[in-house]
């Protein structure tokens, strides 16, 4: 350490200072049931061999690199800690390669601001705070990260195969290969540049093409289309799509402009509404801002010398933002910052923190200006550690609430199970809420997505509770329906292009072998098999004509 230069001297504070920060996250965080669900919830009885061929032949089929891994990671079961560990630690070694990477066309200062700010990602969370099925989008940048440290050093075969790699694990990198082909084709002179980049572009297009038309293949080889997110696919030498394929890209056209210019600025903005006077808080975000000082007063701005270069970087940061959106419509499905729903929006935050640098570097030419331009990418570095840093507080709170909820549906089972040996399996119609009352940014108690509720009730009470799940609805609008012989509720929509809910049967009264309670405000009220009391438990308690 004494005889580290200034760089490694404060690459070595960020490091320290990430690990710190993250200690509260990784000892109270815990993890997204529904996330955990995909993977282990419905396999965690299941041996390696059999729980391989789910996830890299069915579930991740069109992924299998992240089915390999999440294969392997979650022999880890239910151990939060560790997934958390894992998850940021490669993280942090994407982003310390994408800072190595851009080391001949991003100044040190620049590439510090790049550092700080990516190692925080405030609109694309889901991936940190979601360490087991989406750890896949950390893995794809990881992936991704080396390919650049190889496009870096001219190395073309590495860095083809390893952007492959990231693609197969999860496909948000696959907009970022503008920056591959600027590292491999930036040269001193720009008439040679301009000849490797068209080359490179015609290249890293059939590649991309060519990833494309193999997890179609591999889908209809192996008989599964499940997994396919793609809004067309092929039947013979027909090509079809879903249904409303072009209303939905017309509806949602102009959705990620809107993200860009309201929703991201807004998220970052409101971040200090939620500003917390909380010791382990206040105290890391002044060390924050201490490393924001160091890095502005520590290190010279070398300004671009390459003009052509200049250009093309900034070239493939605007396109490869743009890119992320094509990929939306491409499987018109919809860009979104909030909370669980921003997984899809890693690429993007990269080129966010790239410009950052890129910006820094920039001579405006006039001193007010450059002064200006400095306060303006200080301030987004600090709102953004500051929304991430919010984010983190939340999710650790709305693990205290599924644990508290989790502990009392544990607690009644283990209760009733005392005074009797005949107690049969409960079924317990739920009610809570999906969100925190303080909630920032969607930082769900149980997500709406998929199941979630069922698995962690099934996992903590040994598979011999049923838990479903009663959405609420303040018009009351068509909670449940008690008929014949089932109750009906609805759930929310797998497609988020659908904000509907569809209907879902919770019950039928088939076979009489379980017990029904429905619970509510840490209640858990004894239902009958006669649909006529059960009707007025629900509408008295739902307040609701149902």
């Amino acid at each position: 350490m004494l005889n580290a230069t200034k760089k490694e001297k404060f690459i070595l504070l960020v490091i320290s200072f990430y690990f710190l920060f993250s200690i509260k996250h990784i000892i109270y965080g815990g993890i997204f049931y529904d996330d955990w669900a995909l993977t282990v919830g419905h396999l965690y009885d299941q041996s390696f061999s059999e729980k391989f061929d789910d996830l890299v032949f069915k579930t991740f089929l069109t992924r299998p690199i992240g089915g390999i891994y999440l294969a392997f990671l979650t022999e880890l079961k239910k151990l939060d800690h560790l997934y958390i560990i894992i998850n940021s630690t490669f993280w942090l070694l994407s982003a310390l390669l994408i800072y190595n990477s851009f080391a001949a066309q991003i100044s040190k200062q620049g590439r510090n601001y790049i550092l700080l700010s990516l190692l925080f990602p405030s609109f694309a969370s889901t991936m940190i705070f979601s360490p087991v099925t989406q750890t896949l989008g950390v893995m794809s940048i990881f992936f991704w990260s080396i390919s650049i440290f190889y496009a870096r050093n001219k190395n073309f075969f590495k860095s083809i195969i390893f952007f492959i790699v990231s693609v197969l694990t999860y496909e948000v990198s696959i907009i970022l290969l503008f920056f591959n082909i600027y590292l491999l084709s930036v040269e001193n002179e720009k008439s040679k540049t301009i000849k490797k980049l068209l080359k490179l572009i015609f290249f890293f297009g059939v590649i991309t093409i060519s990833i494309i038309i193999f997890q179609i293949l591999l889908s209809k080889i192996i008989g599964y289309n499940a997994s396919l997110k793609y809004a067309f696919w092929f039947e013979g030498n027909q090509i079809f799509f879903e249904e409303d394929f072009l209303q939905n890209i017309k509806k949602y056209f102009f959705k990620p402009l809107i993200l860009i210019i309201y929703d991201i600025p807004k998220l970052l903005l409101s971040s200090i509404v939620f500003f917390k006077f909380e010791i382990f808080y206040l105290f890391t975000l002044i060390l924050f801002a201490c490393l924001i000082l160091i890095n502005f007063n520590s290190f010279e701005i070398n300004n671009f010398r390459k003009t052509h270069s200049k250009y093309i970087l900034f070239l493939a940061i605007v396109i490869s933002s743009i890119s992320v959106f094509f990929v939306y419509l491409l499987v018109t499905s919809v860009p979104q910052v909030n909370g669980y729903y921003n997984r899809g929006l890693v690429g993007l935050f990269v080129c966010f923190s790239l410009f950052l640098g890129f910006l820094n570097d920039i001579d405006l030419k006039s001193k007010i200006t450059n002064n200006f331009k400095h306060f303006f990418i200080i301030i987004l570095i600090i709102l953004n550690f500051n929304s991430f840093s919010i984010q983190q507080g939340n999710h650790i709170k709305a693990e205290i609430e599924r644990q508290k909820l989790l502990n009392e549906i544990t607690n009644f089972y283990e209760s009733k199970k005392n005074k009797t040996s005949e107690v049969l399996k409960p079924v317990i119609f739920m009610i809570f809420d999906t969100y925190l009352n303080q909630n920032y940014n969607d930082e769900t108690i149980f997500s709406e997505e998929v199941e979630d509720l069922y698995f962690a009730v099934n996992y903590h009470t040994n598979k011999n509770v049923i838990a479903k799940r009663i959405y609420k609805d303040k018009y009351c609008y068509n909670i449940l329906s008690i008929n014949d012989n089932r109750i009906i509720g609805r759930v929310t929509s797998k497609d988020r292009k659908f904000k509907e809910k569809e209907i879902a049967i919770f019950y039928e009264y088939s076979k009489m072998n379980k017990d029904l309670y429905f619970y509510s405000n840490s209640k858990f009220i004894k239902l009958s098999y006669d649909n006529k009391k059960n009707y007025e438990i629900f509408k008295n308690i739902l307040k609701c004509q149902i």
